[in-house]
């Protein structure tokens, strides 16, 4: 037993539980969570603090919608909707991760990772936080740019997500280019054989 411990402080376990980003997953969500029970706990809904005046705020709301506007209008169907669409991207985020981890970069594994904490952070707010007069679940969100005209309220987990799909995007597209250049080579190789 004590060697299986001391085996998971070698050099090289270390190096890949470092790039595997678990870390960085479990990091986010400490911090997402945390940083909702420090608002939900300390301020009332609705309430703003300018911590760089008309630029950044924290302002907390309740928000029972999902992203973009998605909303049933009907307390029950949100939250059997939103946290079963929670599940699913949980399931399938965590799926193509461990089906494709050998095979992605560090990019794309910490991409992936932000996207799981994420999803993990805010499944758990639509299953937990219940506002008690209308029973509506909701997630916490709080930073705000540039006053109520501006950008829509978000959470450390909506960042880690909307992060997480750029890191993705780019990584894709990155690699397509790189595809498309190595067959042009090598197309032009053959070419000249």
């Amino acid at each position: 037993m004590k060697q299986k411990i001391l085996n998971l402080f070698k050099k090289e376990n270390l190096l890949k539980f470092f790039f595997s980003f678990t870390w960085l997953a479990v990091l986010l969500f400490v911090i997402d969570i945390v940083s909702k029970q420090i608002v939900k706990n300390n301020m009332y809904v609705g309430q703003e603090i300018w911590l760089i005046p008309n630029f950044l705020e924290i302002h907390y709301i309740q928000n029972n919608g999902m992203a973009f506007g998605i909303d049933f209008n009907d307390v029950t169907t949100n939250t059997i909707v939103f946290i079963l669409i929670s599940v699913i991207g949980l399931i399938a985020l965590t799926f193509i991760y461990i089906k494709s981890y050998k095979k992605f970069s560090s990019v794309a594994k910490a991409a992936l990772m932000l996207m799981i904490s994420g999803t993990f952070g805010n499944l758990i707010d639509r299953a937990f936080y219940v506002e008690p007069t209308t029973g509506e679940h909701f997630v916490v969100d709080f930073i705000g740019f540039f006053g109520t005209d501006g950008f829509p309220r978000f959470n450390v987990a909506d960042s880690c997500l909307v992060i997480g799909v750029f890191m993705l995007m780019i990584y894709f597209i990155v690699d397509e280019i790189k595809n498309d250049a190595r067959l042009k080579k090598e197309e032009k190789k053959e070419e000249h054989e």
